[in-house]
């Protein structure tokens, strides 16, 4: 992504509000005084015409005391050489507002029938408008590095932004990839367990399914989410492969709401956190296990949560901290995706087991879904 800030250039519109400001302002200030001279029946003078009208001629010197305020920014670079510089600039700028003022009196006392301008005159309008045309010299110089100083820090806050996000971007990408050759070395010790007994053709249908799992993980490696029909589907192959590992000592069980189907969830969240229930739980149990995955929306939050009736946590285990790195990237995504607006807890199930809940806010993607 290019920024496209750009300071330094003037833009369209500021080219014409600025002129058109000042214009305005020399007609407001010259109405306000041919106003009150009415009002108090006094004679125009053609001095005050010139002084007021004399506004209009900063439309012109905006824009070089703009370049000059950007070509000596007052920073902490050469702040002090600066000063003087734009000390003596300032000067010089009014000096030629001051001239100018000073020639454009010649054609409007021409119009008024006043006698043409002379050097007191000059001296007069140098000795009474110095100060004021000074103060407008600097409030362009200061508003001019206001202005280049706030798109400054705003270019670094976007750039800054920009690197949070291909940095958070990257390590979920790790965490990621972390899991896929945890699960591929569990599964390949699997396949040489079945082969070895031979079980050749459980081996080949453990195969198959970790073919279509690979295939299916390969077509979404760049998406950190998918709709959750899809993360079912990935699920699906994976308890395929240990529904050929463990026979009959496994049973799965799903109670999908129809309406989550569409739902964005953190794509191959669900398999580590399966993946955990198997080991600890249900290898470990002497008894038939059960594993039960749910899902809902409550309060535009979507809720998933998987239950074993294995052996349950060990007295040990605590915190997300205590357990495997499956869970504990889990969690690190989540966090990386949703930040405070997620909840990911692990904790005893209503009667044995352990049950683990995900909470995400419910995002709703455009991609149809399949009934599961």
């Amino acid at each position: 992504m290019t920024l496209d800030i750009k300071p330094n250039n003037i833009s369209r519109l500021a080219k014409v509000a600025i002129p058109i400001w000042w214009f305005v302002f020399a007609v407001i200030s010259l109405s306000i005084l041919l106003t009150s001279n009415a009002t108090r029946g006094e004679e125009f003078r053609s001095s005050q015409i010139v002084w007021h009208s004399s506004w209009a001629i900063w439309s012109g010197l905006t824009f070089p005391a703009i370049r000059l305020a950007r070509a000596y920014p007052l920073d902490d670079k050469n702040l002090g050489i600066n000063l003087v510089r734009q000390f003596f600039i300032g000067f010089l700028v009014v000096f030629v507002h001051m001239i100018i003022e000073h020639l454009l009196s010649y054609p409007l006392r021409a119009i008024l029938n006043a006698p043409p301008p002379n050097l007191y005159t000059l001296s007069n309008i140098f000795r009474h408008k110095v100060h004021i045309n000074l103060i407008i010299y600097w409030s362009i110089v200061g508003t001019t590095n206001a202005f280049d100083y706030y798109w400054k820090y705003r270019k670094m806050e976007i750039t800054s932004s920009q690197l949070e996000t291909k940095l958070a971007k990257s390590e979920l990408q790790s965490l990621k990839m972390q899991l896929q050759p945890h699960f591929l070395f569990n599964t390949h010790n699997s396949i040489i367990s079945l082969m070895h007994t031979n079980r050749s053709q459980e081996a080949i249908e453990m195969l198959t399914q970790l073919s279509g799992l690979l295939r299916l993980s390969l077509q979404n490696s760049n998406e950190q989410t998918l709709p959750f029909s899809e993360e079912l589907k990935a699920l699906d192959l994976y308890i395929g492969i240990q529904k050929v590992r463990f026979g009959e000592r496994i049973n799965f069980e799903k109670r999908i709401q129809p309406e989550t189907l569409k739902a964005e969830f953190p794509y191959l969240c669900l398999q580590p956190i399966v993946e955990n229930s198997i080991k600890h739980g249900i290898e470990k149990s002497p008894t038939s296990g059960e594993i039960r995955i749910d899902s809902s929306i409550i309060e535009e939050t979507l809720i998933v949560t998987i239950l074993d009736n294995g052996t349950g946590l060990e007295e040990n285990v605590h915190t997300i901290d205590s357990f495997g790195i499956g869970i504990r990237n889990t969690e690190t995504r989540l966090q990386h995706l949703y930040g405070n607006d997620q909840n990911l807890t692990v904790q005893p199930g209503p009667h044995k087991g352990t049950l683990v809940s995900i909470k995400i806010p419910f995002h709703k993607t455009q991609e149809n879904s399949p009934e599961v």
